[in-house]
Formats: C-alpha cells, sequence, structure tokens
C-alpha cells in the first residue's frame, strides 16, 4: 500500500478510482474496447500502489551506484559492463526470506521468484541468453526492509546509448507512453554525465510528453553525477562544478526542475567509513606531510608501492578518482582536521543529503498530486484511443444500418426474410444509440464527478507551496483546508478571517510580479475563496 493521502487527495483518489472502474466496466460491454477496458483496469489497481521515482540516464553514468547510495545499501547491480539490462522495481517486504530473492515479472506467463544470486548471472550483461530473458521480462522485483520503500519504489532502469540493441529498446520503451508492458514512472532522476548531451534533452522530452503532456517539469530533477575527475583536474574547485550544474539546469530548464551535483561513491563513503577510517586518513597526512600525499595521488602506481598508503586505499572500495577526491578533501581541512569534520565534508561533496531533501520536499510531500496527474494523464490517452475507436465503430454502424435499410427496401418477400432484416435494421441502430449514449452519460459522469474541479484546486494549492516568498506555511494551510472542505469534507474547519487575509494577499500579489499564469491561478483561487465563504 502506498502513501495514504489525507483530505482532499484521498477524495481525489477515491472519486478517480470509482470512475475509472465505472468506465472499465462500459467499456468491457464492447468487444472492440477491450484493450481500453485493460489499460483503465491496470490505472485503478495502480492508483493504491507505492509512489515510484525512477533513475534514468545514458549507459555508465552511474544509475545504480546513485540508487545504492541513496537507499544507503547495495540492492541495484553496478559494474564497468552493462550491468542493468532490465527495469528493475525495488519494493518495500518485510518477510526476511524475501530479501534474498528476486521476482520476475514476465511478459507471456506468471511471475516467478529466484534466489538474488541468479541476478547476476541470468539478467546481467549481454551474452546471447541474457538477451533472451530480457526480450520476455516485463520487469523484475527485488525487495528491502528500508521502511521508506513502503511508500515510495525506486526503478533502476537499462541505459540510453546501450551497446545492446535489446537493452537499448527496454530503456526506450520504459520512456515510450504506447508500451503497457512493465511499470512506469511517476517521477523522475534523470543522471547526466558530467557533459550533457542532446541526447539526454530528447530522453526528458519523450519522457514529458508521454506521461505530463502540457504540464511544468516538477516531476524530473536531473543528477550531475561523475564530477571527480573534473573536480581533481581543476584542483578541487567547487564552484566550477556547482557552475556546470547551474548551466544545464538552464539549458534543461524546460524538463527537469533542478540539477544537483551527487558523487554517489564520496557519499557511500561519507556513510561507511568508520571513524577509524577517518582517522588514519588524517594520521597519513600528518606523518607524511600534505605535500608528499598531494604528490602520491598524483598516480595510482605510485601510491600503491607505499605500503601504508596502500593499506588505507583498501579501506575503502571505491574508485580511484574518488578516493583521491576525499583524500585531498582531508589535506584541505589542514591539522585541525577531525573524523566528524572530514565525514561532514564527504557528505556535502557527496551531494546525497541534498538531492533526498528535494524529493522529498518536491517528491514525497506532493505524491498524491503528481500521482493523480499521472493518472489522469493516462485516463485521457485512453479515452482518446476510445473515442476514436468508438467513431470507427459508429462509422461501422451508421454503415450497416444505410446497407439493412436499402436491404429491407427490396425484401418484400419472403416475410421471414423481411422480418431477419428489420432485426438487424434495429439491432444495428440500437447498438449505435445505445453506444453514444453511455459514452456521453459517462464523460457527463466525469465532468459532474467533482474530478476536475479538485485537480486544478491541487495544481493550485501546488503553486501556492512552490512559492513560499508569497504564501507562508499559516496561509498555504488554510487554503489546503479549505481546498479539502469544497471537496466534501464537512469536518474541514474553515477558517474565514485567514481566507479573507489570502484573498487580500493575492489581490495585492496581482498587481505585482506574478507572471501570467501566476496571476490566472492567483484569480482561480480567490473565486475558491469565495465559494468556500459561502458555506459558512
Amino acid at each position: 500500500m502506498g502513501d495514504a493521502p489525507s483530505g482532499i487527495g484521498r477524495k481525489l483518489q477515491e472519486s478517480f478510482r470509482d470512475f475509472l472502474h465505472e468506465s472499465a466496466e462500459m467499456f468491457g460491454e464492447y468487444g472492440f474496447l477491450g484493450d481500453c477496458e485493460r489499460q483503465l483496469r491496470e490505472l485503478e489497481a495502480g492508483i493504491v500502489r507505492p509512489f515510484n521515482i525512477a533513475v534514468f540516464g545514458r549507459m555508465k553514468t552511474g544509475k545504480s551506484s546513485l540508487i545504492n547510495a541513496l537507499l544507503g545499501r547495495d540492492l541495484a547491480i553496478t559494474g564497468v559492463e552493462e550491468t542493468t539490462a532490465t527495469v528493475n522495481v525495488i519494493s518495500h517486504s518485510d518477510d526476511p526470506a524475501m530479501r534474498g530473492k528476486f521476482t520476475v515479472h514476465w511478459k507471456d506467463r506468471p511471475p516467478e521468484t529466484f534466489l538474488l544470486d541468479r541476478l547476476t548471472v541470468d539478467w546481467s550483461g549481454k551474452s546471447r541468453e541474457v538477451v533472451e530473458k530480457v526480450a520476455n521480462t516485463a520487469y523484475l522485483q527485488l525487495y528491502s526492509d528500508d521502511p521508506a520503500l513502503a511508500l515510495h519504489e525506486i526503478i533502476d532502469t537499462p541505459g540510453t546509448g546501450a551497446a545492446v540493441s535489446d537493452h537499448e529498446k527496454v530503456a526506450q520503451a520504459f520512456l515510450d507512453p504506447s508500451v503497457q508492458e512493465g511499470r512506469k514512472a511517476d517521477a523522475l532522476v534523470y543522471v547526466f554525465g558530467i557533459n550533457g548531451r542532446e541526447t539526454d534533452e530528447a530522453n526528458l522530452k519523450t519522457f514529458r510528453e508521454g506521461c505530463l503532456p502540457g504540464s511544468r517539469p516538477y516531476n524530473s530533477v536531473g543528477v550531475l553525477h561523475k564530477w571527480d575527475a573534473t573536480y581533481w583536474n581543476s584542483g578541487g574547485d567547487w564552484a566550477e562544478i556547482q557552475s556546470k550544474a547551474e548551466r544545464l539546469k538552464g539549458q534543461m530548464a524546460s524538463v527537469v526542475a533542478d540539477v544537483i551535483p551527487v558523487s554517489a561513491p564520496i557519499a557511500m563513503a561519507a556513510a561507511r567509513a568508520t571513524d577509524d577510517d577517518l582517522a588514519t586518513v588524517i594520521a597519513l597526512i600528518g606523518n607524511k606531510g600534505g605535500e608528499s600525499v598531494e604528490s602520491l595521488l598524483q598516480d595510482d602506481e605510485d601510491w600503491n608501492d607505499d605500503a601504508d598508503c596502500l593499506a588505507l586505499r583498501k579501506r575503502f572500495t571505491i574508485p580511484w578518482i574518488c578516493f583521491r577526491v576525499c583524500v585531498r578533501e582531508a589535506i584541505k581541512l589542514g591539522d585541525g582536521a577531525m573524523p566528524e569534520t572530514l565525514r561532514a565534508r564527504l557528505r556535502e561533496l557527496g551531494g546525497i543529503d541534498r538531492l533526498r531533501s528535494f524529493l522529498d520536499r518536491n517528491f514525497f510531500k506532493s505524491a498524491a498530486l503528481i500521482r493523480q496527474r499521472q493518472q489522469y494523464a493516462r485516463f485521457l490517452r485512453v479515452k482518446d484511443e476510445a473515442y476514436a475507436r468508438i467513431q470507427d465503430r459508429q462509422e461501422e454502424l451508421e454503415t450497416d444500418a444505410k446497407n439493412w435499410d436499402a436491404l429491407f427496401e427490396r425484401s418484400i418477400e419472403p416475410r421471414s426474410i423481411a422480418s431477419w432484416v428489420e432485426r438487424k435494421r434495429f439491432h444495428a441502430k440500437s447498438e449505435l444509440e445505445t453506444l453514444v449514449r453511455k459514452w456521453t452519460d459517462q464523460d457527463g459522469r466525469y465532468l459532474n464527478s467533482g474530478i476536475p474541479k479538485i485537480l486544478d484546486d491541487l495544481n493550485a494549492l501546488d503553486w501556492c507551496a512552490a512559492h513560499p516568498e508569497r504564501i507562508s506555511e499559516t496561509e498555504l494551510a488554510a487554503l489546503n483546508t479549505m481546498a479539502d472542505r469544497l471537496a466534501g469534507d464537512e469536518a474541514a474547519a474553515l477558517d474565514a478571517d485567514m481566507l479573507r487575509a489570502v484573498k487580500k494577499r493575492f489581490s495585492s500579489l496581482r498587481l505585482g510580479t506574478l507572471d501570467a499564469a501566476g496571476r490566472k491561478l492567483a484569480d482561480y483561487l480567490s473565486r475558491r475563496i469565495d465559494a468556500a465563504l459561502r458555506l459558512k
């Protein structure tokens, strides 16, 4: 069970689930809408699953290492080859036995569960056997007891630009909204290498257009990964790394909300190194001198030729370039360095804390809204597909009705034939009238269900939450309560004085620096405040 929304979020979830169920039932009465019915039932089932975040990007940008750093444990497969060949969902499980296993969700048969050591043998790499298994796999499911995963699943994906064409197909199918197999993302962490590429922007645009056409990039964040070599070569100039992230953010502003520099290996070193490990780094610098250690860091062979240096390196199971950065940071701290100050510096450089904070603030706390936006966008695609099929069927039935009319005029004798033609004509016209009426009625039920209005309220509240410099937490809380009350929660107690103050605030904002979209949302919320105050 995913994060259970409250108030307006719960009302929207319940209303939308009921509407999807009714629509699927209606579609199920017509064979030619069978595929649309299946898609709606998948959407209905998906409403209560955990909110999921996919980690996506080009091959060898360190996606799996990033996932392990986020989770604080090694669940995603890492390596120098194309290790991630399938879409891998990392889920919560309280069963200790399942944490040593994984489940294969096949495309053409029921799921099967295997011991975890089979994963790196049978579903990782680019051998012919692996490629065949990948072709028949919808997605893999791995398990962890991390409490966060009870609410938010992580999806590890194959990298784009893979040498193995089947791996590339899996990656592109994940982005393609027309491909229904497997799992889709509610939010995206896109991992950039140190140099952004045009293909990165193209992939992100595909994701945005497929999942949330026409919306702002609130559910995508970029990670500038593997910046360690650039940082080392610049002499430890963090401003250069931050500048690269800012430039990339500017270039990708239409598809990501932010770009955050992260080094998963350095973050893992900060999390896993003991105080004794870090004290050994500091002691080595003190014994040999910072300049001497800096000189040895220039070449890994020179470093390994020194017994003390080699022993230190073996304490840190991270790439050489990341290890060098860690030791240099200890040198930069100087004589006052302590294990806790070095750990704090490595945590800061690793960037995982900042990424987690972003995910919590922008994704997890808005999970219900993001999920509903996603589901709504997917529903609209199914609706458009069903409408196109209904129009085709309508044309067929109209043609049939005309043919039966013509045949009836010629079928005077024998009487049995005339009667049979009349029945066929009646059934064709009846099916057409029933189909059009049901579709119109269902569309009307959707418009009258309150779902569009609740979505509008959530969009407006999300805009307020994104502008804390203009809308205070107290004001936002009053608006949330108002939205709950308008959605039918009679227990939601309106603060009339605060709402009037908020409306006055909106009036002053409209005269200020708001853009057109902001003014539109402020006007909308002012009208909703008026509607709420009439309920008092």
